[in-house]
């Protein structure tokens, strides 16, 4: 216990260095953009990754740049034992911020807020720390322990390819990215784009656009939509109906002859869309409760609704629905569509349990797409297991409970954390289960106590792991 109490003390007396590279890594806007010359996911994500690969070589890591895409922090000897792979880019702020602005970050009542607090920019921070604390405290580390840090985790992680092309994980693997204790089984995805081109109504009353939805992986909180030839009452007495059944409130806005609908409901993970309120379904079923002529547009609508029906989160309507003891239940969150007088887009995100590695998802979703009007995209891959009986599992968890004072163990998560593709890779932190950090909503935000605790955790892994 006295090297637990030596590092629990070194992190104690650099609390305030930690928090603040927190809040400087925070405060750029690292939504994936526009591809730059040298900057191949956007200049956010390369002006993070900048920032964080200063905040290592302050500290005297040996760093390296993979196609601005991925940097590396290097510490202890040069035989690798340990990755450490965590991100600095972030989801689109959204709407709903009140604490403070997503990229004006901020303490308050011990906790720091600001987009990527949690997800996952404290990671990098944390790691920097711990490898910090063993540095200067003198703690042998006789094996290479890497930070590896990415930059395009939120938009399909086309980030570690680049590296993992020029150089082979580590004999273990973890990711800042998730809860605690230890996640040992992620489950598979199936995301799915759906696209129409139909003709434009010849009719009075109609829909002009429907819009809502910001990433593939995120409850859409808000969602919009405009329509000409009814009457603000007229949407009304429909929009109460569907209020009262969804929980998705309606503000209505008469402007020349059309009506502008806002829906809001709550943001959620994609992986857990049963905490969010799906604010884009909700007003997709207003729009087709309304007295709108006919047209080939709704119709496609009318058809979508049909497999992805607001509150169905099971993708059983869809037909993909599964269960087992082991992951639990498939998920399934239609985060975007996107309709004008032509066009059809529709983006849906289906977490699938272990048991249904196997399914037919291509037959089954163009199958539906035929039957809406639709042509289909699916994007796949399978679930991620990894023995939760091994000497890297168990040593994580012992530091895990020596730090907290809290039962480790392995569960199974829904979200695709960083390691998803890394073989033998688990998530560990940096959240206690059932947190309040709000990840991909507003007020994000990440406890300090738990940042600190994270630290220690992590310093801990690394001396016992690397050595």
């Amino acid at each position: 216990m006295e090297l637990l109490e030596k590092i629990r003390k070194y992190i104690d007396d650099h609390e305030n260095e930690m928090v603040e590279e927190l809040m400087e890594l925070c405060a750029i806007d690292s939504v994936c953009g526009e591809p730059k010359p040298g900057a191949p996911f956007g200049a956010g994500p390369k002006k993070a990754l900048d920032k964080a690969v200063e905040i290592c070589e302050k500290y005297g890591l040996k760093t390296k740049n993979y196609d601005n895409r991925v940097c590396t922090a290097d510490f202890g000897g040069s035989e690798p034992a340990l990755d450490v792979i965590a991100h600095v880019d972030v989801v689109p702020a959204g709407e709903g911020w009140v604490v403070t602005g997503p990229f004006s970050p901020m303490v308050r009542d011990g906790r720091v807020y600001g987009r990527g607090t949690a997800d996952d920019k404290c990671g990098v921070i944390v790691t920097v720390c711990a490898m910090r604390a063993l540095k200067e405290l003198g703690i042998p580390v006789t094996k290479r322990c890497r930070l590896i840090i990415g930059s395009a985790e939120e938009t399909g992680m086309e980030d570690l390819p680049v590296y993992y092309a020029a150089e082979k994980p580590a004999p273990m693997s973890i990711t800042p990215d998730a809860d605690y204790p230890v996640i040992n089984i992620e489950k598979g995805r199936v995301a799915a784009t759906y696209e129409a081109a139909f003709s434009r109504s010849e009719g009075e009353k109609k829909l002009l656009f429907l819009d809502g939805g910001i990433a593939v992986n995120q409850v859409p909180a808000t969602a919009y939509a405009q329509v000409t030839g009814l009457t603000v009452p007229e949407i009304r007495r429909a929009a109460e109906t569907v209020e009262a059944k969804t929980g998705v409130s309606f503000v209505l806005q008469e402007d020349a002859g059309t009506v502008r609908i806002t829906a809001a409901g709550r943001a959620a993970h994609a992986s857990t869309p049963e905490k969010g309120k799906n604010s884009v379904l909700a007003l997709a079923e207003l729009i087709l409760a309304l007295p709108l002529d006919p047209c080939e547009g709704l119709a496609i609508l009318q058809k979508y609704m049909k497999y992805y029906p607001f509150g169905d989160i099971t993708g059983t309507a869809a037909g993909i629905a599964a269960k087992d003891e082991v992951s639990g239940y498939t998920t399934c969150s239609a985060d975007i569509i996107k309709m004008t007088e032509t066009l059809f887009h529709a983006e849906t995100d289906a977490r699938t349990a272990v048991c249904a590695d196997s399914m037919d998802y291509p037959g089954i979703l163009s199958k539906n797409a035929a039957d809406m009007g639709t042509v289909v995209t699916i994007d796949s891959y399978p679930s991620h297991i990894v023995s939760g009986d091994s000497h890297f599992v168990r040593t994580l968890n012992k530091a895990y409970e020596d730090v907290t004072g809290l039962k480790g163990g392995c569960v199974a998560i829904g979200g695709s954390s960083y390691v998803h593709h890394v073989e033998g890779g688990v998530a560990f932190g940096c959240l206690p289960e059932g947190d309040p950090a709000s990840i991909h909503g507003p007020n994000e935000s990440m406890s300090i106590d738990w940042l600190k605790k994270t630290a220690v955790i992590y310093a801990l892994v690394i001396a016992q792991l690397c050595n």
